[in-house]
């Protein structure tokens, strides 16, 4: 049976609450007499008195209540459960352990701050269970029962197991609570300083709780956010931090505060009373202090630092007419006197100091760059300002092309430098004293060169087995370590005719010069004004095209020829044969033909010589046929071997008076047709004259002579007159006798 006046509420002051709670005392008394068990659910909200009111929770049909109070906009809970309710008016007494142990008191305090603060009956019904049964668990207990199923009856027969099961739920988490002291002490903020770059460092943290804090910084932001205030920083928490100095680039130090509410709940509650006799409320305690923590460099921070850069130009071997690229990447460097190799200064906003490099760009004809050395025919080129971004600063590539065009039979060189009195005046204070940085004259890097170019005459026409080879002549700068290379394609067999042109630079479309069709490629040699490839002598007959690379000293191809010039195509046959006749004799000398035979001879080659009487048909062309040919000699055949030049006669002949064709043809062992002379070559032509036997004019010895052999004549023709036909008369009349 449940006790009256423990904590229950006398029906006769329902009526006291105006507006809708009166409504609501009604209902509630329309309802009693129906069921034996209501809830009530008041407004959250403080009533116009200061007495404490029946809050969020049920009243049995005895008017027993369980669940929360409200008052001074906190919902309370009763401490004493055989006292009479606190209907009076109620004030708060202080914070007090009300509990055997401060551990309990922490486990009502956390209970009424986390749980009992709610509108949910069945949760603020178990809270009530539980403050009762640590602040006063002889009484709680002490009916013979238990008190959970005791004081639970006090709810709807329907709502007691939640009721329960929320109550058991709060106990679990409760085994864990324990009283946290009311104020926390200790803790350290660290603050580290790089040694080789003032700009980086860090901030340690160490504090006495489990909660997260907040941490501010003075001269510096941290690296993770790029803010100077940063949250969620725990115990144990090591955050890399960056220093931002004055904008007069003055030496400064780091500063940090921090501040972390203290976790846990203190061993007390915050009690109210409601006048003598009547129930004690709790309401929620207290909880610890916040942690406040502040740390300061222990070394002062300069803000100087040292900038420097490097650079490629965009292209090592430019050509003509291209213009002039280079790419800058800006750094830090050491001073030299510190040690120190500080980073590139920023604002709080993170934005970078910006930096001016000035460069300027030489030409030279000089054949080699030697570091710090620069010669004396260096002329200015080109000169550019390149200044670094607020936004990226150092971190970027800064790219510049010149207007200027490169020109052939040069070198350029780009020298760069940094110094203080280039700099913006907000800028030159974070710049050490004086500063002045170059990378000089020569850089490697920092070098263009204009390769040179050339044309190239191969060898045109040659006998198979003789030298072959290309001659390149280069135009423009021979640089220092500069080579030349030559590559020989062969095509494939046609029978199309050659190509032909006037122009030496014309190309053979079918030139075709790939790795599948190289046949040769000769090793780099030294390059000079006219480079002579090696001699080949074992291209096998057919057509080639010639190509030549400029090279640097590593081997890098820097240029290469065209593919297919007619001046670059070597044709190769098995022989080459040249010819000479004689010219002019008379019908009674000897003549003959000389041919001169160069080129690869196999076993059986021969060749037959013949001579044609001049002959032409009706387009004036030579004819040389059996109907014309005079003389054919005997075939003569030729010992084996590659030969230069060899000599081979056809013989003697006589021929009567006129022009003659001679006409040679070379055949194999087959009598295959290797070569045939042309008809009608002015070489391969003889005259036969006969000599003229009158002549008039002046000239007074040939008359001479011709009169002599006149008279002569007369003279023998009387001595056959005058002597022999007498003679011969005699002669005869002696035989006749």
């Amino acid at each position: 049976m449940i006790g009256k006046n423990k904590c229950a509420r006398p029906r006769a002051r329902a009526t006291r609450t105006r507006g809708p709670r009166v409504l609501k005392a009604v209902l509630a008394v329309a309802i009693a007499v129906v069921i034996p068990m209501a809830s009530v659910l008041a407004p959250p909200q403080a009533p116009g008195a200061s007495a404490a009111a029946h809050a969020v929770g049920y009243r049995s049909a005895a008017g027993d209540w369980l669940g929360s109070w409200l008052n001074g906009g906190h919902y309370l809970y009763c401490l004493e459960p055989g006292r009479p309710e606190p209907l009076g008016e109620t004030v708060a007494i202080g914070r007090q352990q009300w509990a055997p142990s401060a551990d309990d008191a922490a486990r009502i305090n956390w209970a009424i701050t986390e749980h009992g603060q709610t509108t949910d009956p069945n949760v603020a019904a178990a809270v009530h269970l539980f403050v009762w049964s640590l602040a006063a668990a002889e009484e709680y207990e002490s009916h013979g029962q238990p008190g959970d199923t005791w004081y639970v009856y006090r709810a709807p027969a329907s709502e007691r197991g939640t009721i329960l099961a929320n109550l058991a739920a709060i106990r679990a988490q409760a085994a864990g609570i324990t009283a946290a002291p009311a104020t926390s002490s200790g803790g350290r903020l660290s603050i580290n300083v790089d040694q080789l770059d003032n700009y980086k460092g860090s901030l340690t943290v160490s504090v006495p709780t489990d909660g997260a804090g907040t941490v501010k910084l003075e001269n510096a932001v941290f690296t993770s956010t790029g803010t100077s205030t940063i949250a969620g920083v725990y115990d144990g928490a090591v955050l890399k931090i960056r220093g931002v100095p004055p904008e007069d680039g003055a030496p400064y130090k780091v500063s940090a505060s921090g501040d972390w509410p203290a976790s846990g709940y203190t061993g007390d509650v915050t009690v109210y009373a409601s006048g003598p006799g009547q129930q004690y409320l709790a309401g929620p305690g207290g909880r610890p202090r916040s942690i406040h923590l502040e740390a300061e460099d222990p070394l002062t921070r300069t803000a100087a630092f040292a900038p420097v850069l490097t650079s490629q130009v965009g292209s090592r071997y430019p050509a003509a007419g291209e213009p002039f690229v280079d790419t800058f990447r800006f750094d830090v460097a050491e001073d030299p006197a510190t040690g120190l190799r500080n980073s590139w200064p920023r604002n709080a906003a993170g934005e970078y100091a910006p930096i001016t490099a000035k460069v300027t760009v030489y030409s030279t004809k000089a054949a080699s760059i030697v570091p710090g050395r620069k010669p004396a025919d260096a002329r200015v080129f080109a000169t550019f300002d390149v200044t670094t971004s607020a936004a990226e600063g150092p971190t970027v590539p800064y790219t510049v092309t010149t207007d200027e065009l490169v020109e052939a039979g040069y070198q350029y060189v780009a020298v760069s430098t940094i110094d203080v009195a280039s700099q913006h005046p907000l800028v030159q204070p974070f710049l050490l004293a004086g500063y002045s940085w170059t990378d000089g004259w020569g850089v490697a890097s920092e070098v263009s060169t204009v390769p040179p170019t050339g044309r190239s005459q191969a060898t045109p026409l040659q006998a198979q087995g003789l030298p072959v080879f290309d001659t390149a002549n280069l135009e423009g700068l021979i640089f220092e370590g500069v080579q030349v290379r030559f590559h020989a394609y062969q095509r494939e067999a046609s029978d199309e005719p050659l190509f032909q042109s006037a122009d030496p630079e014309a190309i053979d479309p079918a030139a075709v010069c790939t790795t599948d069709t190289r046949i040769h490629s000769s090793d780099p040699q030294r390059a000079s004004r006219v480079t002579v490839s090696p001699e080949v002598v074992d291209f096998p007959v057919g057509v080639y095209d010639w190509v030549f690379e400029i090279l640097d000293a590593d081997g890098a191809v820097l240029w290469t020829s065209p593919c297919g010039p007619v001046s670059e195509r070597t044709v190769i046959e098995r022989v080459l044969v040249s010819t000479q006749a004689q010219t002019d004799v008379l019908p009674s000398d000897p003549v003959h033909d000389t041919a001169l035979v160069s080129g690869t001879v196999e076993r059986g080659d021969g060749i037959v010589f013949a001579a044609y009487r001049e002959l032409r048909d009706a387009d004036g062309d030579a004819v040389c046929e059996a109907g014309n040919r005079v003389w054919m000699s005997e075939r003569a055949e030729l010992s084996p071997g590659v030969v230069d030049r060899m000599r081979v006669d056809s013989g003697e002949t006589r021929l009567q008076s006129g022009t003659y064709w001679w006409v040679e043809t070379y055949t194999d062992a087959d009598g295959e047709v290797v070569h045939e002379g042309a008809c009608g070559l002015e070489n391969e032509t003889t005259v036969v004259r006969v000599p003229a036997l009158a002549v008039t004019g002046s000239d007074g010895d040939l008359v001479m002579i011709v009169a002599l052999i006149s008279a002569g004549a007369l003279v023998l023709g009387l001595v056959v007159l005058f002597i022999v036909q007498p003679r011969r008369r005699r002669r005869r009349r002696e035989q006749a006798e």
